[in-house]
């Protein structure tokens, strides 16, 4: 069982290349699906749940702006101020 562990779940530097790998390599269409990129971001972020090279919500919202096509920036960016603007106005009170 170790060496299918040490095989097909890498615990080290390799893990982390692979995960930057998929990260960079993501790419969204104006044409596709947008969930079809949330999709492919919950399989790398499970896909890297049991090594030690963990996905942070700076990657994942890196990844997303990276793989987004320049249409979409402006509503991210938007989306993004909006829940800052939020979650500021919640701990104020």
């Amino acid at each position: 069982m170790q060496f299918l562990t040490k095989k097909y779940c890498p615990n080290d530097l390799q893990a982390r290349v692979e995960l930057r790998k998929r990260l960079v390599n993501l790419k969204l269409r104006f044409e596709q699906d947008p969930s079809d990129l949330f999709e492919e971001l919950a399989a790398i972020e499970h896909a890297s749940a049991k090594t030690k090279a963990k996905v942070t919500e700076s990657d994942l919202i890196g990844a997303v702006y990276a793989a987004a096509p320049m249409e979409y920036i402006a509503v991210l960016t938007k989306s993004r101020l909006g829940e800052k603007i939020w979650s500021w106005n919640i701990s104020k009170k």
